[in-house]
Order: C-alpha cells, then sequence, then structure tokens
C-alpha cells in the first residue's frame, strides 16, 4: 500500500501546483491581456509560473507513466487500471506537446 499511497500523493501534490498556477495565470489577466508590454516582475512572475507548471507537468507525466499502476502494488491495479481509463483524455491532451520533455530539459 505504500507504493500506491505515495504515487497518489506525488500526483496530488503535482495536480494542486499546476493547477493552482494556472489560477494565478488567469487571475493576473494574461489570457484576457496577452502578454504585450507586461511590466517586467509581472513578465517575471508569468514565466516563473509558466515553467514550473512545464516542468511539473512532465514530472506529472514520468510518475503516471512509471510508477502509479506499474509499481503499484497488485491488490490495487484494478482499481488503477480504472483511474487511468478515466484520465486518459486528460493525459492524452498533455501527450500531444511531444516536444516536452526537451522543453523542460532545456528550462532546468
Amino acid at each position: 500500500m505504500k507504493l500506491l499511497i505515495e504515487s497518489i500523493q506525488i500526483l496530488g501534490r503535482f495536480a494542486t501546483e499546476i493547477g493552482n498556477r494556472a489560477n494565478l495565470i488567469a487571475d493576473f489577466g494574461f489570457p484576457k491581456t496577452g502578454f504585450n508590454n507586461p511590466k517586467t516582475k509581472e513578465l517575471t512572475l508569468l514565466n516563473s509560473l509558466f515553467y514550473m507548471s512545464v516542468i511539473d507537468a512532465y514530472s506529472y507525466l514520468n510518475e503516471y507513466d512509471q510508477m502509479f499502476g506499474v509499481k503499484t502494488e497488485p491488490n490495487f491495479n484494478e482499481r488503477v487500471v480504472e483511474v487511468k481509463s478515466i484520465n486518459r483524455s486528460f493525459i492524452t491532451k498533455i501527450k500531444e506537446w511531444k516536444e516536452l520533455g526537451n522543453f523542460r530539459n532545456q528550462l532546468l
């Protein structure tokens, strides 16, 4: 049970952080106003929020693909398969960005 709990905690933390950053970006009004001539502090904050979201999205995918269900205790496999089927469209959408790993590596 330890592996499943650790994996769920990691995935939950990534999901929460990415969601919080998306809300902050929206709160700053960037989707409405665009990125034209933002103040230096705002641009720095936006870059930080965006970059950390990219890094966490890639880390989320790694945890999801390499640990969650793969190294989870066998007695939880059915539930994990069910959760993964529910999340399939979300994960597929993230994986459409084929260069996400390379971009993340450049950010680091």
